[in-house]
């Protein structure tokens, strides 16, 4: 599918329902390819079925489950989907304009009821707690 996250993964955690699979819906419907954590065994079945859905929009999907108050969970879940979707982190630090849209979209009508006091601007790099 093409959009303007082809070329693009995201993991959307608790993707299996409610908030997480309208982002994942939405991530996928822009073209980006969506790997759909899910925490629990009682989840894997709607994992399943949403991955499926996202499939169905010409985008590839899969699932998996993780424990996201454990490091090494959260660790093996960016590995596998990096691994899934034959990518790669390229390790650029980025520059101010990186931030801008984001900073617009906060003071903007669109955000409606969104707000932000902290924006964490680091590239989605996960580190762990010393």
């Amino acid at each position: 599918m093409a959009g303007v996250l082809s070329g693009k993964a995201a993991i959307v955690t608790g993707g299996s329902a409610n908030l997480g699979k309208r982002f994942a819906t939405a991530l996928a419907q822009d073209g980006a390819d969506v790997m759909v954590h899910y925490n629990s065994d009682a989840k894997q079945d709607q994992a399943e079925q949403v991955a499926g859905e996202l499939r169905g929009l010409g985008v590839r999907a899969a699932i998996r489950q993780g424990d996201l108050t454990r490091v090494e969970e959260v660790t093996g879940l960016v590995d596998a989907t990096l691994e899934e979707f034959g990518m790669s982190i390229n390790g650029d630090i980025g520059d101010p304009d990186d931030v801008v849209p984001v900073v617009r979209f906060l003071a903007s009508p669109e955000a409606r009821w969104v707000t932000a006091q902290t924006v964490y601007v680091n590239g989605g790099l996960v580190s762990p707690a010393s």
